[in-house]
Formats: structure tokens, C-alpha cells, sequence
């Protein structure tokens, strides 16, 4: 059951109380979350009257997508937006549930490092090897990027608008936004006390927590919110292997702000935040044995070492043999600044970031010891700087124009273990066990990527109706990577065992290298729109956009490069915008065609099962979409 009170200073009103559901999934943790069936709302006498009122007008929805306030069926664009009170009356509570209710968006993972969000089918596949390379997705708080998927899977708390937008967003959105970009903004420190609190329970230990305080400091001048929000829940599957429940959750975050308005013409915010997930994620289950072309009997092998392996996905049994954890740490501080000239606004916009990850896995996901260890650690930290200049006021033509910098350090720490059925099971059955039995793999990979870009977007406003808009992004990206591993363990191959050194070494052997690049690309998009009437508009673009090269700090396969190509992305689209029935009704729909050039995608070598990254040289993504 869920309890919401919210006080505001003049009374409150009981309004009806909505019922949510969530479907728990089996192996993602941070997804699977109980049911929180019931909610009371008490929320303002006026707050209500305004909400019906807003209903009942034109229906407006005011985006910042291209860095000024715009309805957002006035921007030519594939935008979808969920507000805050929509978010909160259907207990939607991460980026996964969001969206379901947005065209084209996959949010996907295995564990939070290997998050990825795909838009339109492009983005990044799920895989081990993809520090090397950027999101194709860019992901902003409150305007600030988050450079690694993995810091998206925290709890939506006290969020105010989700803008996901569609295609590539490269000229004002900054950083390998080839397939798209979401831009949350949350609820910014008011002048008006406010306090909130909201708490669920369910099944399985669900407990949610989520609460929020805001008001005046200095009156009219200084204004502060804090803000925070915890979920734990208990294990979805239970171990064999001891009786303990696995997959279980919990995250706790903790926002705070402070809004400073000297005068009318200057404000700024500043925002700090830290959230914490705990999980012994993430354990699979066997949901079905096939027989692969190279002959490969897995029931055979895994009987020969006294396993018989169960098809049964829904008896929730796990069964595994080694340490699991998925523990992840993230956090950071901002500071916005705008300040008000004649005819423009003048933008600072300053961030310090960074993401811990320690974890753990069973790599093989049963009893048997093909793997013993195998785990990748992640320690990251980020620096960005953005100036921007935006006009205001009514005008022949709008305009944004900026300089941009990012800086990105990553430390990947990685162990790999194998056991005595390790040999068997990766390099063919008839391998002895010697071969791998204690052998473990050590390395470590460190990235430095400095990002520097210039950016400028125009819209001329040729008559009342018809509009062009044009803009251009030039980013140029200086990277570097240090690869080092280390072999150790295993009985020695030594004599009558030497032949079998080379087997070993397919594993990994001690290797060191560094690698690194400079490149220049250009992004940009062309935009024509047309109002046929106040309610229905018509549009078509083109948008070319740039993902940075990448780095494979790994030990290749032969034919493998260590550096990856840049990727990109040449996408077309024309649309129709649509608010029906005196605002009751937004029905939008669109048409794309979009060609992808050196794809950065992760590759398993068949062979001894290592992941890689490559390019692939071309993938093509067309579709039709409906928004209503």
C-alpha cells in the first residue's frame, strides 16, 4: 500500500486513489520490483483547480529540447514527454518502465554496467566489452551528461519531465547522441514551503521510500530542496547451493539543491547528489538446452562432472557455486547559471561526476567450476563545461550557440578464473582439466578521453507558418588507453604437458600495449516545418550524427583492431503533429529512414568465447511511429 501526503500551505484534498502494477522479471533486479497496489494523494485546494484547469485549456506541453521553453508540438522533432504526475499516478519508478510508453525506446540489461538504451534500434547491444566505447544514446539530468549507461538505472524520485527524443540529437545535445536522447529535469527548490512522502510495501520484502522537502532560505532570494528515495526487495530466485534468496535489490539516492535569484536577472542552481545500490545480481537460470552445429552436448559435459541440468524456468531455483554481487556507486555536483542580457540568455552549465562498480559473478550460472571468478570493476570520473547563448524574445530568427568540454578518466579492473571444468566446456570436451584448472587472468584497462566541440542552431521564421532550421557541431576527441594483464596459476605445462601450453594461452597469456587517437567530426541536421492550421503541423529533416571512435583495451583475436572507427549515422524523416478536439487528443506520427556507417557493436570470438569490440560497416533502421 501507498501512502502519499503532500502539505502546501493552504489545506489539502483527498483525490481518487489510482492503483499500479509491476511485473517482476526474472534476472533484472533493479526492474523486478513488487507489486505497490494503492495510493493516497493529499495534495492543495488550489493545486487541484489548476490541474483541471490546465486539462481543460489548450493542453500545452512546454519542453527545453533545443534550450528554450516550446510547446512541444511547435518542434519539428520525434519528441515524447512524460510528466512528473504521470510518473508518480502510475508508480513508474525507473528508466525501463518509462519506455514502455515511448515509441522506438528499448531500455535493456543484464546488470547496470551493461545497461544499454537503443532508439530506433540503434544505440549499443548488450555486452562485456564495451567500456571502450560511448553510448549511442545521451542520457542528461538536468542538463548534465551521463557518459556510462550504468548511472541511469537509479530510481526516478522527485522528477518533474522526461523528454525522449528520436534520432540523432548531436548539434545541441553534445555527445554521441547518434540514435537519440533523453533529457530529465527534476524538481527544482521553490519559494513555497512544500513537503512530501511517499511510502510502498508489497511481496517478496518490496519497501519504497520516497520524500522530499523544499522552501525559502532567504525569501525571494535563496530557495533550497532535498530530496530522497530508497527500494529494497528481496530475492527473486533462491540458490540451491545453500538456500538463499538471489537477485535481490536495493538503491538509495539523495538529491540536494539550492536556487540563488540575486536579482531577476540572474539564477542559479546548484545540485549535489549520491545513490548506492546493493544486489547479489545476477544470477541466470536454464530456460532451454539447444544443440549448436559444432556438436557441443552440454547435458553430456555437464552430467560428466555430476551435474544434470533442470529445464524449468519457473521454479524460480538458481544454481550456482561462486560469489555474486552487482554494487555500484554514483554521484556528483552541478552548477547552472543564466543570466539575462538584452535580447539573449547567457549559460553556464559546470559538472563533476563519477561511478564505482564492484562486482561479482558465477560467469557460467551453475554448480559446475568452468568459471570461478569472473568479474569486471569499473571506477570512473567525468568533467564537463558548457557555455551557451540562446536568444530571447520575439525575433525573425531563434538561435543557441555554445563551446563544450568533457573529460573522462576509466579505470576497468578485470578477473577471470577458471576451474576444473573450464577446459572442457570452452576449449572441447576432450581437453583435460589441467589445461585451466587454477588459471587466472588479471588485467587492467585505463581510458582518458578530452572532448572538445563548437555548436550553433538557428531557426529562421520565414512567415507566420513556415519555418527553416539549420545547425552544425564540430567535436573533436583526443583518447588514450593502457592495457596490462597478467597470467598466473595452474599446474605447470611443463614436459610431456608442454603441447598443451598453446591450448592455455588461448585463454589469455601477460600482455601490455597502450593505444590512442585524435578525430574531428561534424554533425548537423536541416529542418523545414509548415503550420497548416494552430493545431496541425507538418515537418521533414535530415541529421547526420557522430559517435566518437572507440579503444579495445583487451587481449584480441587475431584479425581484431585495438582501435574502433567512428560511427555514423545519416537519418531522414518527415512527420505530422496533431492536437485534435480543442487539446483533448495529441495524435503525432512520423516516418524514418536512418543509414548507420562502421556500427560499434561487441563480437564474441567463436572459438574460446572472448568479447570484442569491432565495427560493423553498415546497418539501416526504418520505420513508422505513433505517438497519441
Amino acid at each position: 500500500m501507498t501512502l502519499d501526503y503532500r502539505r502546501r500551505p493552504k489545506g489539502a484534498a483527498l483525490l481518487l486513489a489510482t492503483t499500479a502494477l509491476i511485473f517482476p522479471v526474472l534476472c533484472s533486479p533493479s526492474l523486478a520490483q513488487a507489486a505497490a497496489p494503492a495510493r493516497l494523494i493529499a495534495v492543495s485546494n488550489d493545486a487541484a483547480a489548476s490541474d483541471e484547469a490546465g486539462v481543460e485549456s489548450t493542453g500545452e506541453v512546454v519542453i527545453t529540447a533545443r534550450h528554450r521553453t516550446e510547446d512541444v508540438q511547435k518542434v519539428p522533432v520525434a519528441v515524447s514527454v512524460i510528466g512528473g504526475d504521470f510518473i508518480n499516478k502510475t508508480n513508474t519508478s525507473n528508466i525501463a518502465q518509462i519506455t514502455q510508453f515511448v515509441p522506438s525506446v528499448q531500455f535493456t540489461f543484464f546488470n547496470a554496467r551493461n545497461a544499454n538504451i537503443n532508439v530506433r534500434g540503434i544505440g549499443n547491444n548488450v555486452g562485456l566489452a564495451n567500456d571502450g566505447i560511448e553510448p549511442g544514446v545521451g542520457f542528461y539530468v538536468d542538463g548534465v551528461y551521463y557518459s556510462r549507461p550504468a548511472t541511469t538505472t537509479f530510481d526516478l524520485a522527485d522528477i518533474d519531465q522526461v523528454e525522449v527524443l528520436r534520432g540523432p540529437q548531436g548539434t545541441l545535445f553534445g555527445k554521441n547522441t547518434t540514435a537519440g536522447a533523453i533529457n530529465i529535469t527534476t524538481l527544482a527548490p521553490s519559494f513555497t514551503p512544500e513537503v512530501t512522502a511517499e511510502a510502498s510495501g508489497g511481496n517478496l520484502g518490496y519497501f519504497q521510500f520516497k520524500g522530499a522537502v523544499a522552501g525559502p532560505i532567504i525569501a525571494n532570494k535563496l530557495a533550497g530542496r532535498l530530496s530522497i528515495a530508497t527500494t529494497s526487495r528481496g530475492g527473486l530466485l533462491v540458490n540451491e547451493d545453500g538456500g538463499n534468496r538471489v537477485n535481490a535489490y536495493r538503491n538509495r539516492s539523495i538529491r540536494a539543491q539550492l536556487l540563488y535569484e540575486p536579482t531577476d536577472k540572474i539564477k542559479a542552481r546548484l545540485i549535489g547528489d549520491f545513490s548506492k545500490q546493493d544486489t547479489n545480481c545476477c544470477v541466470l537460470i536454464l530456460s532451454g538446452i539447444v544443440a549448436p552445429p559444432n556438436g557441443k552436448d552440454f547435458r553430456a559435459l555437464a552430467q560428466s562432472f555430476g551435474y544434470t541440468p533442470t529445464v524449468d524456468p519457473f521454479s524460480r531455483q538458481a544454481d550456482v557455486n561462486s560469489t555474486v554481487q552487482a554494487r555500484q556507486e554514483t554521484g556528483g555536483v552541478s552548477s547552472q547559471v543564466d543570466w539575462t542580457l538584452p535580447g539573449m540568455i547567457l549559460t553556464s552549465l559546470t559538472a563533476w561526476r563519477y561511478w564505482n562498480w564492484y562486482p561479482a559473478n558465477d560467469g557460467d550460472n551453475t554448480p559446475i567450476s568452468v568459471l570461478t571468478k569472473a568479474q569486471n570493476g569499473d571506477h570512473e570520473r567525468q568533467f564537463t563545461q558548457e557555455f551557451r547563448l540562446a536568444s530571447s524574445g520575439a525575433g525573425p530568427i531563434d538561435y543557441v550557440g555554445g563551446l563544450y568540454l568533457f573529460s573522462e578518466q576509466m579505470k576497468a579492473i578485470t578477473t577471470t578464473s577458471y576451474g576444473n571444468a573450464g577446459a572442457a566446456f570452452i576449449l572441447g570436451a576432450t581437453r583435460p582439466s589441467i589445461i585451466a584448472d587454477g588459471y587466472t587472468i588479471n588485467s587492467g584497462g585505463t581510458y582518458h578521453t578530452t572532448s572538445l566541440a563548437a555548436f550553433g542552431q538557428a531557426v529562421w521564421h520565414v512567415t507566420s507558418r513556415l519555418k527553416l532550421t539549420g545547425g552544425l557541431r564540430y567535436t573533436y576527441d583526443h583518447k588514450r588507453g593502457l592495457f596490462s594483464q597478467v597470467a598466473s596459476g595452474g599446474a605447470p605445462l611443463t614436459g610431456a604437458l608442454a603441447a598443451l601450453a598453446p591450448l592455455r594461452a588461448a585463454l589469455g597469456t601477460s600482455t601490455a600495449f597502450n593505444v590512442g587517437f585524435d578525430d574531428g567530426d561534424v554533425s548537423g541536421l536541416a529542418d523545414i516545418s509548415y503550420q497548416i492550421t494552430p493545431d496541425i503541423m507538418a515537418y521533414a529533416n535530415y541529421a547526420r550524427g557522430d559517435k566518437s571512435g572507440g579503444l579495445n583495451l583487451t587481449q584480441l583475436p587475431v584479425g581484431a583492431k585495438s582501435i574502433i572507427a567512428p560511427e555514423t549515422l545519416n537519418a531522414y524523416e518527415v512527420g505530422l503533429k496533431t492536437r485534435l478536439f480543442e487539446g483533448a487528443l495529441t495524435l503525432n506520427g512520423d516516418l524514418f529512414w536512418q543509414n548507420d556507417q562502421n556500427y560499434q557493436a561487441n563480437l564474441i570470438d567463436p572459438v574460446i568465447g572472448k568479447q570484442y569490440l569491432s565495427n560493423v560497416p553498415k546497418v539501416r533502421s526504418r520505420g513508422v511511429e505513433v505517438d497519441a
